[in-house]
């Protein structure tokens, strides 16, 4: 949830409820989002994701 749906729409009851619906208990910010993103993007995610380093897979196309 975004700094701006917090101010604008989130009343504490309302994320009383969102945060119950959700398996994380946590309320979730971008900022988790972009750090998985860039974990699952980098090398060290391979063995997390079962992939070699996507750059090694493109140059033995070629």
């Amino acid at each position: 949830m975004t700094e701006r749906q917090k101010d604008l729409w989130v009343t504490p009851e309302t994320l009383a409820k969102q945060v119950d619906r959700q398996v994380l208990h946590d309320p979730i910010d971008p900022i988790y989002v972009a750090c998985m993103v860039v974990f699952l993007a980098s090398d060290d995610a391979g063995c997390a994701v079962r992939r070699t380093s996507w750059s090694k897979q493109v140059r033995s196309r070629n």
